[in-house]
């Protein structure tokens, strides 16, 4: 009896986090399930369910006793594996160890300023082409932009290149793909 409320405890927690969110109801039920069943194993068989035998709460005291300390004495143990895991040789042969060494933002001070042509129409969003790379772009404001305007790249915003037409007074050199 002891086992199965453990599990079936164990059981109804699972389900809460997993499978049906419930609000904690199951998770709920769920330990109360499993620490009923660790009380009563730490009660004497012969006594579990007779609570009018002679020193049955003295035994109920030492059961919750007993199941507290076991409770305590597995939460320690779980935070010292939880310490101890990645300091394990084994765990470090199966965890990732990939370093990230450069984000998208890092070129964006070189991109600033570039100019270029629209490969896609910008509706506010498209393509736009800039030293023969082709780039995920957006145009300042939303406004609409068609394929084959020179624009210039006036920001980064999100990892995103923000860009606006080239009006004909703009850049030094009007050619696209040349820094103004």
């Amino acid at each position: 009896l002891e086992l199965t409320l453990v599990v079936a405890g164990v059981v109804l927690v699972v389900l809460e986090l997993f499978v049906v969110p419930t609000g904690g109801f199951l998770a709920a039920g769920g330990a109360a399930l499993a620490v009923s069943g660790l009380v009563l194993a730490f009660m004497p068989d012969v006594r579990q369910f007779s609570p009018n035998m002679p020193g049955w709460s003295g035994d109920l005291a030492g059961a919750l006793g007993s199941s507290l300390l076991a409770l305590i004495v597995m939460a320690g143990g779980i935070a010292v594996l939880i310490a101890a895991l990645p300091h394990m040789r084994a765990m470090r042969r199966i965890a990732a160890t990939g370093e990230i060494t450069a984000t998208t933002g890092d070129s964006a001070p070189a991109v600033i300023g570039r100019q270029g042509m629209t490969r896609s129409d910008l509706t506010p969003a498209g393509f736009v082409v800039i030293d023969g790379r082709e780039i995920g772009a957006a145009s300042e404001h939303g406004e609409f932009i068609r394929a084959g305007t020179p624009i210039v790249v006036i920001a980064m915003s999100f990892g995103e290149t923000v860009v606006r037409p080239l009006a004909s007074g703009d850049g030094s050199s009007g050619k696209p793909g040349t820094p103004s």
